[in-house]
């Protein structure tokens, strides 16, 4: 049952020490977070082309975004850098495959990735990704229907790669142009 506000919510990753919460404690506080619908309403965009990442807060130690998604649309496979991640549903099923490094890195700029699980998630239910985690998210519910999805990062992102699907191929983003898309 969530029991923080979001001013709480706030106020309680300010007071984690250095410049990242660590990812458990990260999932605690979102799985305790009460997000008003007021919020939500506020930080919503949408495109045809792309799923929107709106800011609503970025600190010395959390990013946090609204991400909104119109049927069809997906991230990249990528990880998150230094930074670990939480993601909460707010509407729509988030479809989320995770994926394992299959290789030992002896090709430099490729990678070879295995699925290690796949999974559908509904309102309210969230996921974590601790510093290293690779994964790829999105909406393919169908029926042109749109998903939101709450997003956490610790430290606030700074840098990720991203994972080619059909080349192996490994590249980079840089904040702040990674907010366009992942």
């Amino acid at each position: 049952m969530a029991t923080l506000t979001w001013d709480q919510f706030v106020e309680r990753t300010r007071a984690f020490p250095g410049s990242a919460i660590p990812v458990r404690d990260l999932a605690r506080l979102v799985k305790d977070l009460e997000i008003s619908e007021d919020i939500i309403t506020s930080h919503q965009a949408w495109s045809p082309d792309a799923y929107q990442r709106i800011p609503l807060l970025r600190s010395e130690n959390l990013e946090a975004l609204v991400l909104c998604w119109e049927d069809g649309q997906e991230t990249f496979i990528h990880d998150h850098g230094p930074s670990c991640a939480v993601a909460k549903v707010w509407s729509g099923t988030t479809f989320i495959e995770n994926f394992r490094r299959a290789d030992k890195g002896e090709r430099p700029g490729f990678a070879k990735l295995d699925v290690t699980e796949r999974l559908e998630l509904k309102p309210g239910d969230m996921t974590a990704s601790d510093v290293g985690g690779i994964h790829a998210m999105g909406n393919h519910m169908g029926g042109r229907r749109r998903m939101i999805t709450v997003n956490f990062y610790s430290p606030p992102l700074s840098r990720i790669q991203t994972f080619d699907r059909a080349t192996g191929e490994i590249g980079e983003k840089l904040y702040p142009a990674l907010l366009e898309t992942i």
